[in-house]
């Protein structure tokens, strides 16, 4: 059975990818002016300051 538009569920279809919305495209206007601004959506420790990890190898 294929997954079709017209079968999802209403909020589904509302679902929106917060990563551009409102917020960041905030948070570009606040960097563009000179502020520092850490996205801390994205997953990246490395932004926040914690130190790569490291892994010994053979």
């Amino acid at each position: 059975m294929a997954l079709e538009y017209d079968s999802l569920n209403e909020n589904v279809k509302k679902c929106q990818y917060a990563v551009r919305g409102e917020l960041y495209l905030r948070a570009s206007e606040l960097q563009k002016e000179g502020k520092k601004i850490i996205f801390t959506n994205v997953g990246n420790p490395h932004a926040l300051g914690q130190k790569p990890l490291t892994f010994p190898h053979n």
